[in-house]
Order: C-alpha cells, then structure tokens, then sequence
C-alpha cells in the first residue's frame, strides 16, 4: 500500500516535470518566431544564406534606392 502511493507520486512529479519542459519549449519557441518575424525579408535571407554556407559572421548592408527625379541630382 505503501510503495503504490509513492509510486503514483513519483509519477506525478515526473508528469509535472515534463510538463513544464514542454510548456517551456513552447514558450521559447513563440518568443524566437515573433523575434525573427520583425526582421526584413532580405535580413532573414542572407542570415540564413550565411548559415548553410557555414560563415559565422554575416554583414547586411542597407541599400537605400531613390529613383531618378527630374531636376534632382543624387
């Protein structure tokens, strides 16, 4: 009688445990997608190009592109 109650406490903490890796993972998860998702298109994609060419460092440029206005000299 004795060993079952421990038995089923000691699954219950294995229970909970697993639960809050889970909830956890979750959360870490939501947090890293709503981070990447501020990114520009062109930021998120020459990360990833530098990731799977295996270059650690990644340098972005911002290009600014005015078109050509007539009487307006760049």
């Amino acid at each position: 009688m004795i060993s079952a109650a421990a038995g089923d406490s000691t699954e219950q903490v294995i229970f909970l445990v697993l639960m809050g890796v889970v909830i956890v993972a979750g959360l870490t998860l939501t947090i890293v997608r709503a981070m990447r998702s501020t990114k520009s298109s062109e930021e998120q994609m020459a990360r990833l190009a530098a990731e799977l060419d295996g270059r650690s460092q990644v340098c972005i440029r911002k290009i600014v592109y005015t078109p050509h206005q007539p009487g307006r000299y760049a």
